[in-house]
């Protein structure tokens, strides 16, 4: 059976929550907000720029399909990558991520305050930003990097033994424990070539300040056309939200928490299909289904959904111009190592996003996997079919037994 489409615009992330009951959470005193200063606006600006672009380009690529992704989680990760870039290499990054002219110091300053005022903004709201850096034991690595993003990222950095069994299960197991077990996984092996991981995880989980009543919710059907009906459990809640129209598209905010956070699910017009609409959703589309949002008494349905998500980036990163930095011949990571070739191989996200009743939860990881140019491919040598063998002295050369493996008459046993 088809799963039920449903793509709203997160433009960060989504959370969930797991406690029975249904009620209507009563907003806590909010801590004040840190001054709005311009250079935070800019980055704001530039970072939902980055994530309409970003969710535009996933979402021509997969029609039809769910979608879920963390545009935030993604531009953390390759803003610790950003630190290790130079000349047009760095450029492109920069300008792909929404920063325009903003210096590196500009950019690492925000990074910085923006992940600190997300995780204290709502009490009543869970949102945990971590971020990693895991380096080949015995590559070298410029001081300066490992420095400004343990500073402007938190960034916890790792040597390690990439050829041991351990160290895939030790990544992952970072992943899986920053992600609260909704990630389990990130990689499934290391390449011989692979130099360094740069990862952010992203863990979101809130209740609806308003909760829906569980005893509400029935079988219905959710429309995948009108022609494709598919049954679905559809929530159901009566009260107060900002509420809007725009672009011939519906705009619903539904808080969390003490509403600093919320999701903000867009209907598109009846005529126009969710592919349509997305490849359409524009910043200034976006900002005028924001500005024209008031309060209204409004009968809301919502069905229950959940989405697993993966992703690799490198197609939609390159398309939106930052090609360079995925060329082995061309990119300049020299502030990672002043001396190797390196690029990026790999830009891969995972995300996960549940809602019901009483709340979202939802977590990204992101991985930036980098590269070097100068290592040689390991060869690899598999016996999995028929071969010879020789078994020899090695002073005269004389060969003792020879031998051949068909793997018939039962010889593995």
């Amino acid at each position: 059976m088809r799963t039920f489409r449903v793509v709203p615009l997160f433009l960060a992330f989504a959370a969930f929550s797991c406690r029975d009951g249904a009620e209507s959470v009563s907003p806590a005193p909010t801590p004040p907000s840190p001054p709005a200063t311009s250079q935070t606006q800019v980055i704001v600006a530039a970072g939902n720029s980055f994530s309409l672009d970003f969710f535009r380009s996933i979402s021509a690529a997969e029609p039809g399909t769910n979608l879920f992704v963390s545009p935030l989680s993604a531009s953390m990760a390759l803003g610790m990558t950003l630190n290790g870039a130079e000349g047009s290499t760095y450029d492109s990054m920069r300008a792909v991520l929404g920063f325009g002219t903003l210096t590196r110091d500009d950019i690492n300053i925000t990074y910085k305050s923006l992940a600190a005022y997300l995780q204290a903004v709502d009490q009543r709201v869970t949102v945990d930003i971590a971020n990693s850096i895991w380096y080949r034991l015995g590559f070298p690595v410029e001081r300066d990097f490992i420095a400004v993003n343990r500073d402007a990222f938190n960034a916890e950095v790792a040597a390690l033994d990439f050829s041991s069994v351990t160290a895939v299960p030790t990544i992952n197991g970072w992943v899986n424990e920053k992600t609260r077990g909704k990630i389990p996984t990130i990689i499934d092996d290391i390449a011989p070539d692979v130099v360094m991981y740069l990862i952010n995880a992203l863990y979101f989980k809130g209740m609806w300040t308003t909760q829906f009543d569980k005893t509400k919710t029935r079988g219905e059907v959710f429309n995948i056309t009108p022609q494709q009906p598919v049954p679905c459990q559809m929530m159901h809640l009566q009260a107060t939200f900002a509420y809007g129209t725009a672009a011939g598209a519906t705009a619903i905010d539904l808080p969390y928490g003490n509403r600093r956070y919320s999701m903000t699910v867009i209907l598109p017009p009846t005529a126009v299909s969710a592919d349509a609409f997305a490849a359409s959703l524009t910043q200034s589309v976006y900002n005028a289904l924001i500005a024209s949002m008031d309060s209204a008494e409004v009968e809301l349905s919502l069905p229950r959904f959940r989405i697993e998500y993966k992703r690799t980036l490198n197609s939609d990163l390159i398309g939106l111009g930052m090609g360079i930095a995925f060329d082995p011949g061309r990119a300049n990571f020299h502030r990672i190592n002043a001396t190797e070739q390196l690029y990026i191989s790999n830009v891969l996200q995972k995300a996960y996003v549940g809602v019901d009743e009483e709340g979202t939860e939802a977590a990204a990881v992101t991985v930036v996997e980098i590269r070097v140019t100068s290592v040689p491919t390991i060869p690899v040598f598999r016996a999995d079919r028929p071969f010879l063998f020789v078994i020899r002295e090695h002073e005269t050369g004389a060969i003792l037994f020879i031998g051949k493996v068909t793997g018939e008459g039962g010889i593995f046993n």
